[in-house]
């Protein structure tokens, strides 16, 4: 009689399980279809030179990226030089980089945060120059100050970037968070019941999938989802920047989008007058790479 129970809840439970997988399917679809699947938009041409707006490199980098990448950083400090919140003075062979006391526009925190490590951290206090960035991270103890520092912005940048409403907001929390409960409940009883089935021990490979894909993907709403679009246009104009030719205004623009759109080496060969650019994106990056090599990570 024991045995025949036993049959009847192992077959029964055997049930749970392909409808649990069953209807995995249909969850991973409706998450896709609501919460992945991009809008319809606009057709565009190849290439552009028109930079789409005038939006700030941390909000670009979550409508493009959805995070922050350490080249927002560089980017950021071109903005504020483009922006006169930092000033550029060329000392004999030095560039430096002073605060603008004059300066009478808005800088959000993370822009005010930029300018302190630059300026208080890795400067004086009252400057920086190119050579104290290129030498700040040779030290483990610079390159700690510099990656704790700069993990400091970057949450603060995210936190800020994250303000405009680029995506749809998600509201199937609770139905993947019931989804992932039951499978490692089955999963449970799979081990506790000693059914030892294949498919029952399988059961946490689509409970943790779909807890980490419905935190993974994001869907643009349909105004920015045409901007990122043209975004990507005109990304594959400063691809081929050299062949198509720039309007030598807006320089300055293209390096700081080409930095946050990943496509700065395309771009720096234009820049052979301003040197000192490459040199500021050349010395934050190798900071950054020493200090995350070498730099403590707590924070």
């Amino acid at each position: 009689m024991g045995v025949i129970i036993m049959n009847v809840v192992l077959n029964l439970y055997i049930i749970l399980i392909f409808g649990y997988y069953i209807f995995s399917i249909f969850l991973i679809t409706y998450l896709y279809f609501n919460y992945s699947k991009p809008h319809k938009h606009e057709k565009l041409l190849n290439y552009t030179n028109k930079i789409p707006s005038t939006i700030s490199p941390i909000e670009l980098s979550i409508l493009v990226n959805n995070k922050i990448t350490p080249q927002v950083f560089t980017a950021t400090i071109y903005y504020l030089i483009e922006t006169k919140a930092l000033i550029r003075v060329k000392e004999k062979k030095n560039v430096c980089l002073y605060r603008n006391l004059n300066f009478k526009g808005n800088l959000s925190h993370s822009q005010k945060y930029a300018v302190k490590i630059l300026i208080e951290i890795m400067g004086d206090g009252e400057k920086v120059c190119l050579e104290q960035i290129e030498n700040f991270c040779n030290n483990n103890i610079g390159a700690t100050n510099f990656l704790l520092n700069y993990e400091i912005w970057k949450r603060m940048a995210t936190a800020e970037g994250s303000k405009k409403a680029f995506f749809e907001p998600k509201h199937s929390d609770s139905l993947v968070k019931r989804f992932s409960i039951v499978g490692i409940c089955l999963f449970l009883i799979n081990i506790l019941f000693g059914f030892y089935t294949f498919l029952g021990y399988c059961l946490l490979l689509p409970s943790l999938f779909v807890v980490f894909y419905y935190k993974k993907i994001f869907k643009r709403t349909k105004k920015y989802n045409n901007q990122f679009y043209e975004w990507l246009e005109f990304s594959s104009y400063l691809r081929n920047i050299n062949q198509l030719g720039y309007q030598k205004e807006n320089i300055n623009l293209y390096i700081i989008y080409s930095l946050v759109l990943d496509k700065i080496e395309y771009v720096e060969p234009c820049l052979l007058k301003s040197n000192e650019f490459i040199n500021i994106n050349k010395f934050i990056k190798r900071c950054y790479t020493r200090a995350y090599l070498h730099g403590s990570r707590s924070i």
